[in-house]
């Protein structure tokens, strides 16, 4: 059971390194994105599992969470997994996000890196990317994708992009005002930070505005130096949030892996009980308790009772699940058992 971020190089299959061609050789699922050839794929066995997972702007076969999801299922089946992505996996390729969400899962996984587009783009060109007489350094970057709407309406029918963002709204506009817009996002339980912006020092609607979580409030006229900090800001907490959701999903996974008895149990462990109390709740044998106690352990991934502890304050502190279970009251009912 393993997962290998492999870097599939530039785009010519010939250039993906030797380690890569030979993990590809033995893998049981290969998930390959929209930049590495699928010629690659004809090293892989042909009863390998081929699943594209691959992006464009604004088409996307899987989001993230979903793509992690596929890999950490994979490998749970023991199988060897190749997650083939163009260029290199850690070079603007989300291998970050992947090897997170593994890592979460007890997962093990490599990283076998790759010819990052790039340093592709150089040799084939002919331009050298450093000189010792010309240039010492090399800096990669990325822009922001912008997308505009037309009016609110539009927006609001938009699903969330699968990539961190930030939203800029004017405080008045046509129809449905940018205050309107921040309180249908928060209602429909969508993470995404808001920067707002105004021509009129308008205190009330300021005080509304960051009360509604807004990150900024940009009074015009401003210059593009404010505005790219504000931005920079909310792709920050942007990222941030995704990671946090992200997290919620495993532990969410981890617990619906739970048998009813094994959740009871986990409960009330969390609130302080010893096994013999315990089984005198559920009416069971003590024994039968330590079955389902080192149950819960293993599934959720816990050393210790501390670190089952860290996990109920995790869940309660989070949303409300997508998939059952109310959790802030689980405590509670757990120990309500007789």
């Amino acid at each position: 059971m393993k997962v290998y971020l492999v870097g599939a190089g530039p785009g010519d299959p010939g250039l993906i390194t030797v380690k890569g061609k030979k993990i590809l050789e033995r893998a049981d699922a290969v998930l390959y994105d929209n930049l590495a050839s699928e010629r690659l794929l004809e090293h892989a066995p042909a009863s390998a599992e081929k699943i594209y997972v691959g992006k464009k702007r604004a088409q996307h076969e899987m989001s993230q969470e979903e793509i992690s999801a596929l890999l950490i299922d994979r490998a749970r089946r023991g199988w060897t997994v190749v997650r083939l992505k163009g260029g290199d996996p850690f070079i603007f390729a989300r291998g970050g996000e992947e090897i997170e969400a593994l890592t979460a899962a007890g997962i093990p996984f490599e990283i076998v890196p790759g010819v990052t587009t790039p340093l592709g783009l150089a040799a084939y060109t002919g331009v050298p990317l450093t000189h010792r007489e010309h240039t010492s350094a090399v800096t990669f970057v990325t822009g922001h994708n912008v997308e505009a709407f037309s009016s609110a309406s539009a927006f609001l029918q938009r699903p969330d992009p699968d990539v961190p963002c930030c939203l800029v709204l004017d405080i008045r506009m046509p129809n449905l005002t940018g205050l309107d817009v921040q309180r249908a996002i928060n209602e429909a339980g969508r993470p995404m930070p808001i920067i707002l912006m105004t021509g009129f020092a308008d205190v009330e609607s300021c005080v509304v505005g960051m009360k509604g979580g807004a990150t900024d409030f940009l009074l015009k006229p401003f210059d593009e130096d404010q505005l790219l900090r504000a931005v920079t800001a909310g792709l920050i907490q942007s990222t941030e949030l995704r990671k946090a959701s992200q997290a919620r999903g495993e532990l969410e996974n981890r617990l619906i892996a739970l048998t009813p008895r094994e959740t009871q149990v986990f409960w009330l462990v969390v609130k302080g009980l010893l096994n013999k109390q315990i089984a005198a709740h559920l009416g069971t044998k003590e024994g039968t308790v330590k079955l389902h106690r080192a149950n819960v352990m293993r599934k959720l991934h816990a050393q210790s009772v501390a670190d089952l502890v860290r996990i109920a304050d995790r869940l309660e502190s989070a949303a409300p699940p997508a998939r059952g279970g109310d959790y802030p009251h689980a405590r509670h009912d757990a120990a309500q058992i007789a």
